[in-house]
C-alpha cells in the first residue's frame, strides 16, 4: 500500500510544467557588474551605487540634460568620445557600458585630485566649482544605504 501511495505522488510531480526560465522577467536585473568593475577600478561600489543613484535613479534608459547625459552614470558622449573609443564602448545604455566609463572617469578624477570630494565634484560640474554639494549628496546617499 505505501508502494501505490509513493508511485501516485510521483506521477503527479511528473506531470507538473514548469515555466522555461528564458521566459521568466526578473524584477530586480542583477548588479554585480557594479562589484567586478568597481573591483577593477579600486573604487568602493558603494560610491558608484550613490553615484547611479544621484544620477539616474538607476535608470538605465534615461537621457537628461536636454539629450546630453546618457544612462546610470549620465554620460556625456560629447566629452568622452576618447574614453568611450579605448574603453570600446558603443551604447551609453547598455548598464555595463555606461558603468564602465563613469567609473573609468571617476577613477581617473581621484586619482588626478587626491580626494574623492573634489572628483565628485568635477564629475558633476566638470570642474571643481569649489561646491560641494553634489559631494555631500553623495556621501549622504551612501549613509543612507548602510541604514
Amino acid at each position: 500500500m505505501g508502494n501505490s501511495s509513493f508511485y501516485s505522488w510521483s506521477a503527479e510531480i511528473d506531470s507538473v510544467t514548469y515555466a522555461d526560465p528564458k521566459l521568466i522577467k526578473a524584477e530586480q536585473p542583477t548588479t554585480d557588474y557594479i562589484d567586478d568593475i568597481s573591483n577593477e577600478y579600486g573604487i568602493d561600489d558603494k560610491l558608484i551605487r550613490a553615484v547611479i543613484k544621484i544620477e539616474s535613479d538607476g535608470n538605465y534608459e534615461l537621457i537628461g540634460d536636454n539629450g546630453q547625459s546618457f544612462g546610470l552614470m549620465q554620460v556625456q558622449p560629447q566629452w568622452h568620445a576618447e574614453r568611450m573609443e579605448r574603453l570600446g564602448i558603443t551604447d551609453l545604455l547598455d548598464p555595463v557600458q555606461n558603468v564602465r566609463v563613469g567609473t573609468d572617469l571617476l577613477a581617473e578624477l581621484i586619482d588626478k585630485y587626491g580626494d574623492i570630494d573634489t572628483a565628485l565634484t568635477v564629475y558633476n560640474a566638470g570642474h571643481d566649482t569649489g561646491d560641494r554639494a553634489y559631494a555631500q549628496r553623495v556621501r549622504e546617499e551612501i549613509r543612507n544605504d548602510r541604514n
